[in-house]
């Protein structure tokens, strides 16, 4: 049956929601968070959560007769609640024969051992408590899965004033000063107010910055304050070169990202305005414009200028998008693009060129020669004439005849000749929103991965900045209380120097406190110098992940992707003497390659396992300038995509094993990387041999195959990556677990199951808990699982449950859990990629969990 044909059976037949229902943003007519994010409450409409309810209620009644009564009752329009309907139909929510709920009576609440709330009491529910609808009721579970609350729809409402830190006298006011009948009387609401507190739901604030609440002071407007400071340096730029006698061509840098200040362009303009000691200002006027809105390089455009873009990535569709823009209105401007998401490859180049009417020149390469270089030969007073350029190094440019391809440049050989933005006050503005830097200590890489593209340039020599100038970009950075300090070097560890840099970062935050988070890329198969560096970057208490860029340990796909990794003898020794000290440890693996299969990407991810490692999983995207990309290389592996795609499809694979992979990779990243079934994968294999990613592999397939007979496992794997917190209670999730355990894998309960389930809850985070938490264990889990890692470490990594003993033999033991971190209050509730992307993990503290 067709997915369409399906909708419109549910449509006319459907009788009921699922119990995996949870309220969602009805701003958009959607219910698909099933960790709604309570910020939201106010966007749910009435009309939608009585018809959210009906469904919860369907009884005999279809779905047409439901809309009908919600509109007569409640006034809501039928399509706007066809359109949620449908959408709770996609999401799995909308089903003919729901499962029964699995909720028990609601506890009286005792209030007795509660202090009273004062009229002057800060008053907040926690971000990302997540509701549940029950019939005519909205419900809401605690950690353990106990039902703690059951709301009317206006009780739900009156809710929402506390999504914000308040008094229960102006959330009060909030709920009735708008102007309409309040939903309540004052006496229902202040009960309300005591059922919310005593459940748990409604926490007592200490102040407006206590950190156990989602609320933060309303943080300052980054960009505004960049823009405004850009402005400012591009005035005293104007009236340094007003009274200059000669014509000057404007160069203008394009960027409209203000989370990072643009450092290749950067780099591009220090390079050029301070060639042989500023000769080329003579000609151009080198506009200090680092930070734009569309209006601005409008402005810029109504007189001819050269327009910079350098494309990466994440950037390049809105770089073309400007581009195209700034042409348009004056197609006298002169438009450059370079950066490593503009084709060097000559079919490439050329379909680049056909496709955006709006470029006028690409660079190839390492960019700051070659643009100094343009400028050298293009005539100022007629930039538009780029037949000068047919003798300039490393370009492409619009021909009388077609496109124009110059030959390659040489790398620059002293990187020093090239002087640094930061230092000469160019990025100040940026400074300003303390947000982050990307800073350059070397250039060039010694290996020629296929898939990867650094600065388009592979089996190059290292080339380095002088000592004192990072020095002095990293203090920069400190000094401006730069959260995030990104080193871009390819292979950051290669170098005995590198310990020194990593010393100075350390030495910075002690002086100033910044940075918080440092990113880098870790050398790829040499580890002399990582845990020097791991160790000088944790002692500073900085946000690290150190990474070992493994891509894959499948021997022919690394062979394919001319690769190689260190050995797995030395990879073994750095897990476990990582563990042992304490520090964090993860390893770069990427689904995908050419040359994978899904038994091969399936081992990698359990390779990761056996030595405890985080395995940061990230899909193969086809690089437009790496050698994956040239066409001899696609046809002889059969890769499937286009330039910034990510590969789906190639001899190895097909799109639907991809998708395959793709769902365990997800699942990975869930049960391992963020710890939500480690544990309790960990017992599995030692009760019944089945090793850990197979345990995720089977349990995730068996959800998404069969959500109805495990809802919460399958709402949280189908819904946690766009909002990471618990689905609806982690105890109604480990209750779907353990009786997976039982009717699918066949393990028997007892006192080790029941330990196990007992110490996977304790680990998970959730916005009501209180922390810390203290476990009296009928066995000892610590100990067995130490034992179990030292195992593992004697020589049997891949056969630990035949000679590990068994969680059952431990007599009691004691487990404490804590958030020095605060995961509960501060990392709940965001995006997966998010998570992902600034280092955090949701490992608290505890001789079972993870180092961070």
């Amino acid at each position: 049956m067709s997915q369409q044909t399906q909708q419109r059976r549910f449509l006319t037949e459907v009788r009921g929601l699922a119990p995996g229902f949870l309220v969602g943003n009805g701003s958009n007519n959607r219910a698909v968070f099933p960790h709604v994010n309570v910020r939201n409450l106010r966007e749910a409409t009435p009309e939608l959560l009585h018809f959210a309810c009906a469904l919860s209620d369907a009884g005999d009644r279809t779905l047409e007769t439901i809309i009908a009564a919600t509109v007569e009752q409640v006034g809501a329009k039928p399509d706007q609640l066809r359109r949620f309907a449908r959408t709770l139909i996609d999401d799995g929510y909308l089903v003919l024969d729901p499962p029964p709920p699995r909720f028990a009576l609601e506890p009286e609440l005792d209030t007795t051992d509660l202090a009273p709330i004062s009229d002057t009491q800060l008053l907040h529910v926690p971000e990302s408590s997540s509701f549940l609808i029950d019939k005519e009721r909205i419900v809401w579970c605690d950690h353990g899965g106990t039902l703690r609350l059951r709301l009317t729809i206006e009780e739900f409402l009156a809710t929402s004033t506390f999504t914000e830190v308040s008094t229960r006298e102006v959330a009060w006011m909030s709920l009735s000063g708008s102007g309409s009948a309040p939903l309540m009387s004052r006496r229902s609401f202040d009960e309300l107010v005591e059922r919310l507190h005593a459940s748990g739901l409604l926490r007592t604030v200490e102040s407006l910055t206590d950190a156990r609440t989602s609320f933060r002071p309303a943080a300052r407007d980054a960009r505004g304050v960049i823009l405004g400071a850009t402005l400012e340096a591009v005035a005293a730029h104007e009236r340094a070169v007003t009274g200059r006698s000669g014509r000057r061509v404007a160069i203008v840098p394009v960027n409209d990202d203000h989370k990072m200040a643009p450092l290749s362009l950067g780099l591009l303009l220090a390079y050029a305005q301070e060639l042989d000691g500023g000769r080329l200002q003579d000609r151009y006027d080198f506009v200090p414009m680092f930070l734009a809105e569309d209006h601005t390089f409008l402005q810029c455009a109504a007189r001819p200028a050269i327009f910079l873009f350098s494309n990466y990535i994440w950037n390049v569709q809105r770089n073309l998008e400007l581009s195209a823009m700034i042409k348009a209105e004056n197609p006298a401007n002169l438009m450059i693009h370079g950066g490593p998401s503009t084709p060097k490859y000559q079919q490439d180049c050329e379909d680049f060129f056909l496709e955006n009417a709006h470029v006028d020149i690409t660079v190839r390469g390492e960019g700051e020669a070659t643009f100094a270089a343009v400028l050298d030969a293009l005539d100022h007073d007629d930039p538009a004439d780029l037949s000068v350029l047919r003798e300039v190094a490393g370009l492409s440019f619009r021909g009388a005849e077609g496109v124009v391809h110059t030959e390659d440049r040489e790398r620059i050989k002293d990187l020093d000749s090239i002087p640094s933005p930061y230092l000469l006050g160019m990025f100040d503005a940026f400074g300003l929103s303390h947000a982050a830097a990307a800073i350059e200590s070397n250039r060039g890489c010694p290996y020629g991965c296929t898939f990867c593209d650094w600065g388009s340039a592979t089996l190059s020599r290292i080339r380095q900045f002088d000592m004192d100038r990072v020095k002095a970009e990293l203090e920069w950075s400190s000094r401006n209380e730069i959260m995030f300090a990104a080193i871009c070097d390819a292979n950051f560890g290669i170098l005995e120097r590198d310990v020194e840099i990593a010393e100075y970062i350390a030495t910075m935050k002690a002086k100033y406190g910044y940075p918080k988070t440092a990113a880098l890329n870790y050398a790829k198969n040499t580890m002399k110098h990582l845990r020097p560096i791991i160790e000088v970057l944790a002692a500073a208490e900085l946000i690290i992940e150190p990474t070992i860029a493994l891509q894959t340990m499948d021997e022919p796909t690394l062979k394919i992707i001319r690769r190689s990794n260190i050995k797995t003898e030395k990879y073994n020794e750095l897990a476990t003497e990582f563990r042992r000290a304490g520090l964090p440890l993860a390893a770069d693996i990427m689904m995908g390659l050419p040359g994978t299969t899904m038994a091969a990407f399936h081992d990698d991810l359990q390779r990761c396992t056996d030595r405890d490692v985080r395995a940061r999983c990230n899909q193969t995207v086809l690089l437009p300038n790496s050698p994956m990309n040239e066409p001899s290389y696609r046809e002889e592996h059969g890769i499937v995509a286009r330039p910034h795609e990510v590969i789906k499809e190639t001899k190895t694979y097909t799109r639907d094993e991809f998708e395959e992979m793709d769902r365990l990779r997800v699942a990975f990243y869930l049960f391992d990387n963020f710890g939500i079934l480690r544990h309790v994968a960990r017992f599995v294999r030692s009760e019944i041999g089945l090793e850990e990613v197979d345990f995720y592999d089977r349990i995730s397939r068996d959800a998404h195959e069969q959500p109805r007979r495990w809802p919460y496992i399958a709402s949280g794997m189908r819904l946690m990556t766009a909002r990471m917190s618990p689905p609806s209670s982690w105890g109604l999730f480990m209750d779907d677990v353990g009786n997976y355990l039982t009717t699918e894998l066949g393990i028997e309960r007892g006192s080790a199951f029941d330990t196990t389930l007992a110490v996977q809850l304790a680990h998970l985070p959730a916005p009501s808990r209180t922390m810390p938490e203290a476990l009296h264990l009928v066995h000892d889990f610590v100990a067995w699982h130490r034992a179990v890692l030292e195992t593992r470490d004697d020589g049997h990594r891949e056969d630990w449950e035949a000679h590990a003993p068994r969680l059952h033999t431990f007599p009691p033991g004691e487990l404490k859990v804590s958030d020095p971190h605060d995961i509960c209050g501060t990392s709940v509730g965001k995006p997966l990629n998010v998570l992902v992307w600034n280092l955090l993990g949701w490992d608290m503290d505890s001789p079972v969990a993870r180092a961070n």
